[in-house]
Protein backbone atom coordinates (compact mmCIF):
# COMPACT_ATOMS: atom_id res chain seq x y z
CA UNK A 1 0.00 0.00 0.00
CA UNK A 2 1.53 4.07 -0.80
CA UNK A 3 2.07 5.56 2.22
CA UNK A 4 1.84 9.53 2.62
CA UNK A 5 4.20 11.32 4.79
CA UNK A 6 1.94 12.24 7.79
CA UNK A 7 0.61 15.88 7.58
CA UNK A 8 2.00 18.74 9.87
CA UNK A 9 0.00 19.57 12.55
CA UNK A 10 -2.78 21.96 11.97
CA UNK A 11 -3.03 21.48 8.08
CA UNK A 12 -6.31 21.07 6.54
CA UNK A 13 -7.22 18.42 3.78
CA UNK A 14 -10.02 20.10 1.27
CA UNK A 15 -13.54 18.34 0.43
CA UNK A 16 -13.22 16.19 -1.95
CA UNK A 17 -11.08 14.68 -4.34
CA UNK A 18 -6.76 15.70 -4.90
CA UNK A 19 -5.47 14.14 -8.01
CA UNK A 20 -1.60 13.61 -7.93
CA UNK A 21 1.39 11.99 -10.01
CA UNK A 22 3.73 10.24 -7.49
CA UNK A 23 7.51 9.99 -8.82
CA UNK A 24 6.95 7.06 -10.76
CA UNK A 25 4.52 8.95 -12.61
CA UNK A 26 1.15 7.10 -11.40
CA UNK A 27 -1.52 8.94 -10.89
CA UNK A 28 -2.65 8.81 -7.34
CA UNK A 29 -5.98 10.48 -5.67
CA UNK A 30 -6.06 11.29 -2.35
CA UNK A 31 -9.46 11.99 -0.81
CA UNK A 32 -10.60 13.72 2.99
CA UNK A 33 -12.32 10.66 4.88
CA UNK A 34 -15.92 11.59 6.29
CA UNK A 35 -15.50 9.73 9.26
CA UNK A 36 -12.11 10.89 10.68
CA UNK A 37 -10.89 13.45 8.02
CA UNK A 38 -7.61 11.16 7.22
CA UNK A 39 -5.97 11.44 3.82
CA UNK A 40 -7.33 8.32 1.88
CA UNK A 41 -5.47 7.30 -0.48
CA UNK A 42 -7.49 5.78 -3.43
CA UNK A 43 -4.89 3.58 -5.61
CA UNK A 44 -4.67 0.30 -7.38
CA UNK A 45 -3.97 -1.56 -4.18
CA UNK A 46 -6.19 1.01 -2.04
CA UNK A 47 -9.33 2.28 -1.97
CA UNK A 48 -11.42 5.12 -0.40
CA UNK A 49 -14.39 2.17 0.28
CA UNK A 50 -12.05 -0.45 2.47
CA UNK A 51 -11.14 2.69 4.20
CA UNK A 52 -15.14 3.08 4.92
CA UNK A 53 -15.51 -0.46 5.59
CA UNK A 54 -12.59 -0.21 8.27
CA UNK A 55 -14.44 1.68 10.08
CA UNK A 56 -17.66 -0.32 10.40
CA UNK A 57 -15.75 -3.48 11.12
CA UNK A 58 -13.82 -1.93 14.17
CA UNK A 59 -16.95 0.15 15.20
CA UNK A 60 -15.28 3.83 14.67
CA UNK A 61 -17.77 4.80 12.28
CA UNK A 62 -18.69 7.80 14.17
CA UNK A 63 -17.07 11.15 12.90
CA UNK A 64 -14.58 12.93 15.94
CA UNK A 65 -16.11 16.03 17.35
CA UNK A 66 -14.05 19.42 16.58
Amino acid sequence: MTNLPNLPHGSSIPDGTIALTDSNGNFVMIRRCDVCFAAVIEAHDADYQEHIEWHERTDTNIPPTA
